[in-house]
């Protein structure tokens, strides 16, 4: 099972946690991430200045490093366009 960084909870600590590895929907990807980077927004999250959102979160949205493999479940021929992976 992965292992990920999470906020459970606004002003709280990142834990880490296993997870399952989710179903894909249609016309969506998954990557395999070593890195990734946390910006503002991210401590903002962590710190809970910002309303409406669902904890547990996993933050950081940009990977940096480390996508070695990537999933696709698309219904046409058309997979995403820019997707980095690095063996």
């Amino acid at each position: 099972m992965p292992i990920v960084a999470a906020i459970p909870e606004p002003n709280t600590r990142v834990e880490l946690r296993e997870v399952s590895e989710p179903e894909l929907e249609p016309k969506s990807a998954l990557l395999e991430v070593e890195l990734s980077e946390v910006c503002g927004t991210d401590v903002y999250l962590q710190q809970g200045r910002l309303e409406g959102v669902p904890y547990p979160l996993v933050p950081g949205q940009s990977p940096s490093e480390g996508c070695r493999k990537f999933a696709v479940n698309c219904s046409t021929s058309t997979a995403p366009a820019l997707v980095k992976v690095i063996a």
